[in-house]
């Protein structure tokens, strides 16, 4: 995965900013909460009660030609789902990373990369 195609990635999430260089940045901002939409109480209570969990993240690679062990590195995935707001941070404690996976497949028009989050 290269520069291009993380960044064609984070521009798909409506709440990501993404920066182009410098002085050059694009911000698109969060809507503001509408009225009688949740009790604030409630909300905080569900924050908390998420915030325990820690998070198992892995990552299932679909391809036409396998690569070594060492070739994969989930960085940049891994900072594309935080700063999406998926996980809370890819920090020691914050999550428990799976090691990654590969599966063969026949054809190009078949590769895929399957991302799994489960809060247990």
């Amino acid at each position: 995965m290269n520069e291009n195609d993380l960044k064609a990635i984070l521009a798909r999430n409506p709440q990501l900013t993404v920066s182009e260089g410098i002085g050059n940045s694009r911000q698109v901002l969060a809507k503001e909460p509408e009225r009688g939409e949740k009790d604030a109480l409630a909300s905080v209570a569900e924050r908390e009660k998420k915030s325990l969990v820690c998070p198992v993240v892995s990552f299932l690679f679909r391809l036409v030609r396998l690569r070594d062990v060492d070739a994969f590195n989930p960085k940049d995935l891994l900072d594309g789902l935080v700063k999406a707001g998926l996980i809370p941070g890819d920090g020691v404690g914050e999550i428990i990373l799976e090691p990654s996976q590969q599966i063969k497949v026949a054809h190009r028009c078949e590769e895929e990369t399957v991302i799994t989050i489960r809060y247990e």
